[in-house]
């Protein structure tokens, strides 16, 4: 059984729109590849403050100081030279795609056996759990999207030391069960980093786990968890999602 799964109340499906119909025949990894891609300003800047703060962490932290600034150290080494590999210049927030789809191929592989070298080098630190969401996101781009997820639960079950990489982790499942078709995994995973406190995105996760509950044909459930959302605080609800919870509220008080 999936980390947080829910089981569906059982209800006859409305029938889909034309965006859904398109929507459910994209290929698993597309979705999710989209669904980043979507996400990835945001995760941008969060991940970018997270990595300041796990070096700041490092340096600072009285009871191991030595252990955590060598974390720190090699998370910052194995992040630069992923960047400086697939051709990025200094300045830059996001590798560039080398020309050569090989060298590519080849740099993500590379990457994926160091920025997993890192989590088992440094156990239980902040630093781990960011080689974790970088070491999926690789495997993502790699195609292979179990391995992927595989990575992300795994991160999960050491224990994020932070909200933020705890709540980066979630969205990162709920995104793979999404894709995959497991509606009730994806909503309680994205309602699971809508309840962390200090998640910044914590407001489009609720809203995300929502429009999943109402995939899943679990109506009330969909509605409670938009409530949630619209009570929280953080960036108005997509209009697409409200759309659908209003359709549904109105079709339950009849």
């Amino acid at each position: 059984m999936v980390i947080g799964e829910r089981s569906p109340k059982k209800k006859n499906r409305r029938p889909d729109s034309a965006a859904e119909t398109l929507d459910r025949m994209q290929s698993a990894g597309d979705r999710l590849a989209e669904w980043l891609e979507k996400k990835r300003t945001a995760i941008l800047v969060i991940l970018g403050l997270l990595l300041v703060g796990a070096a700041g962490y490092g340096y600072w932290s009285s009871a191991q100081a030595d252990l955590q600034e060598a974390a720190s150290i090699a998370l910052a080494r194995a992040h630069q030279g992923f960047m400086a590999d697939m051709g990025a210049s200094p300045s830059d927030i996001l590798p560039t795609e080398p020309a050569n789809p090989e060298t590519a191929t080849r740099v993500r592989r590379e990457y994926v056996a160091i920025f997993a070298a890192v989590r088992s080098d440094h156990p239980g630190t902040p630093e781990s759990q960011v080689a974790a969401l970088q070491q999926g996101d690789l495997e993502q781009a790699l195609g292979d999207s179990a391995a992927a997820e595989a990575t992300w639960v795994g991160a999960l079950s050491e224990g994020a030391p932070s909200d933020g990489l705890r709540g980066l982790i979630l969205l990162r499942v709920a995104a793979a069960r999404e894709a995959a078709g497991d509606w009730p995994a994806a909503a309680a995973f994205f309602e699971e980093a809508g309840g962390l406190s200090d998640f910044p995105l914590r407001s489009q996760a609720l809203g995300d786990a929502a429009r999943c509950y109402a995939e899943a044909g679990d109506d009330a459930m969909a509605i409670a968890t938009y409530d949630r959302a619209s009570g929280a605080e953080g960036r108005p609800l997509p209009v697409h999602i409200r759309s659908r919870i209003e359709e549904l509220r109105a079709a339950l008080s009849r």
